[in-house]
């Protein structure tokens, strides 16, 4: 992200004095930049000063910056913006001398430095009344990502493995984001929301128990401002002026999973489970979580995450829901406990694209969330067979798709 505007170009331009005086005065550098590395210095303060102050004008759920610094840059898969290479760190600390960021700094090798606005910046940009207007979305990063987590949750980027889908992914997003960004959508909340947000990313997944590098795992579409709006606010966007309507896949999840294993599921809810006489409608949430937790585990799980221990009754034990889960469901006895969850990530993510892209053929804008799209209300039936279609397309079998309320 860019400045759009001479207002908050004129902000990076203060900070950036501020910067080259505070090194002058403590003599922190003994010989003047070049040309060259001055303007990267200008160019790496501007960035990260205008995703700062989009962080402040429009609230999300990023509210720092990660950059990868010194020993953590050992992904590379583009090239680097000027200023983001050698010096960079310098910088970043220089922001904090200065007292525009709060800056965390990794306490291991493959963790990101974090950088926040600081109170005194927050107060400076609020002053400015900035809009989305003055900020200018530019597709810096790769849109293809690839990421590794640690047992404690951490996670870091791994290179993305050079391989024929790879540039498919890219090609792929790289229309979706083409189409999105010249699309007629709009908010008409009250909230602060940058409709400009619409760059969408799909990150795949490398799990500790996967030793080679593949994009076969995961592989889910984020970004974009309506992944960030409140579920109840999202009735404020529109397509083409038109109300929209939520579209998505029922019980997806566990009909992946009967699709893998070529099975047909049973009828009603799939998360439904008679045999535990002490569920009831009110744990449905808490059952889906369980039984993606078992399709996501490696190895036998002894007990539930505090999320889902709170949101079953007492004495639902990992072995007791298990024993009920494969009591209803039998034919996924083979691969419950075997991660195969970022496997039926990575087909369900395939289905979205598959939509999306149906979708721009016919020339139907679409916002995508995880399973789910959000359309105009007038192309809903139509949607909704696309959506049909590419879901028989790409695993084989049929999923239910309905209007969510």
């Amino acid at each position: 992200m860019f400045p759009a505007t001479d207002k908050l170009a004129d902000l990076a331009s203060d900070i950036v004095e501020q910067v080259l005086t505070h090194e002058y005065k403590h003599r922190l550098r003994l010989r003047q930049r070049k040309p060259d590395a001055l303007a990267g210095l200008h160019n790496a303060i501007a960035i990260i000063v205008a995703n700062l102050a989009h962080f402040i004008v429009f609230p999300g759920e990023e509210p720092a910056i990660l950059l990868p610094l010194g020993h953590a840059r050992t992904v590379q898969s583009e090239a680097i913006q000027p200023g983001f290479g050698k010096g960079l760190t310098a910088a970043v600390e220089a922001l904090q001398e200065v007292g525009v960021a709060v800056v965390a700094l990794p306490t291991e090798h493959h963790q990101a430095t974090t950088i926040a606005p600081s109170e005194g910046f927050r107060e400076w940009v609020l002053s400015l009344s900035l809009t989305q207007h003055d900020f200018r979305w530019v597709p810096l990063r790769d849109c293809v990502r690839l990421t590794r987590k640690d047992s404690q949750g951490r996670r870091w980027a791994v290179p993305v493995p050079m391989i024929p889908e790879a540039d498919a992914y890219r090609q792929e997003m790289k229309a979706i984001n083409g189409y999105l960004a010249s699309a007629d959508i709009a908010y008409v909340g009250n909230d602060p929301v940058d409709t400009s947000d619409r760059l969408m990313a799909r990150y795949f997944n490398h799990p500790s128990h996967e030793h080679k590098l593949s994009l076969d795992l995961g592989g889910r579409m984020f970004g974009g401002f309506w992944q960030r709006v409140k579920r109840g606010a999202r009735q404020h966007i529109r397509i083409n002026g038109e109300r929209i309507v939520e579209l998505d896949y029922g019980q997806m999840f566990p009909r992946l999973a009967y699709a893998h294993v070529q099975a047909s599921p049973p009828s009603g809810d799939l998360y439904d489970l008679p045999k535990l006489a002490d569920i009831g409608p009110e744990h449905r949430g808490t059952v889906k979580k369980a039984f993606n937790a078992l399709m996501f585990k490696v190895g036998t799980m002894r007990k539930w995450p505090p999320e889902i221990v709170d949101g079953l009754p007492s004495g639902c034990s990992v072995g007791r829901f298990k024993k009920t889960l494969l009591a209803r469901h039998p034919a996924l006895a083979g691969i419950l406990n075997t991660g195969i969850g970022y496997r039926l990530m990575n087909r369900e993510s395939c289905i979205m694209c598959c939509v999306l892209m149906g979708c721009i053929a016919l020339g139907i804008t679409v916002l995508p969330i995880h399973d789910a799209v959000l359309c105009p209300a007038s192309a809903a039936f139509m949607v909704q067979q696309i959506m049909a279609d590419a879901a028989l397309h790409v695993v084989g079998h049929t999923m239910p798709v309905s209007v969510k309320t």
